[in-house]
């Protein structure tokens, strides 16, 4: 688990030049995963596992390092796995924090099949109220079509007049947009 700031991502990619598969395919290996990751110098050390038949194997690679490995080797980033089959990557690490995990994720794009399986951690960015706020819209059927709860019924369950509520919910899904559509949402409407 991340620590808290800290996020954790997975996802999948195609890596078609990663250098250490090549090298470990010329030895039969098709399988393995990738548990750490170092710069030296010039180079990038690879811990990796490999299993042979009920047996693990722990060995270390030292190659100049595609494109992704330095990625995942920069500063701020933890390579907690990256499981390699063919070209297929499935990747998990954790990133200093939320900042960090948007302009990791925006890199990752530029790689062939990416797709953001999971993303763990960073602390919450809303108030402990904007949650139960939301969490309860969301169980009684605000947001559902047609809508199962009006706005002056919600605001009475929780106690509140409906302009509070009404409030709560916009700043609250305001923060979640600007959140999942980071820079491109501020940019965008400050142009409007």
């Amino acid at each position: 688990m991340p620590s808290k700031g800290s996020v954790e991502l997975t996802f999948k990619l195609v890596n078609r030049d990663c250098k250490v598969a090549k090298t470990l395919r010329t030895n039969g290996i098709e399988e393995f995963r990738i548990i750490g990751l170092r710069p030296i110098e010039n180079s990038i050390r690879h811990v990796v596992e490999i299993r042979e038949g009920p047996n693990t194997k722990i060995t270390m690679v030292d190659s100049e390092g595609c494109d992704l490995c330095k990625l995942l080797s920069s500063e701020g980033t933890f390579l907690i796995s990256a499981r390699m089959k063919n070209d297929n990557m499935r990747c998990q690490v954790v990133v200093r924090d939320r900042q960090a995990s948007r302009r990791m994720i925006s890199k990752l794009k530029t790689f062939p099949g990416f797709k953001l399986l999971a993303m763990r951690g960073g602390g919450s960015m809303l108030t402990s109220r904007q949650e139960e706020v939301l969490l309860t819209a969301l169980r009684m059927g605000y947001f559902d079509i047609p809508r199962r709860i009006k706005t002056r019924e919600l605001a009475s369950v929780l106690g509140m007049k409906p302009s509070t509520l009404t409030e709560i919910l916009r700043r609250a899904l305001r923060k979640l947009i600007v959140e999942h559509y980071g820079e491109i949402a501020v940019r965008n409407h400050d142009s409007i």
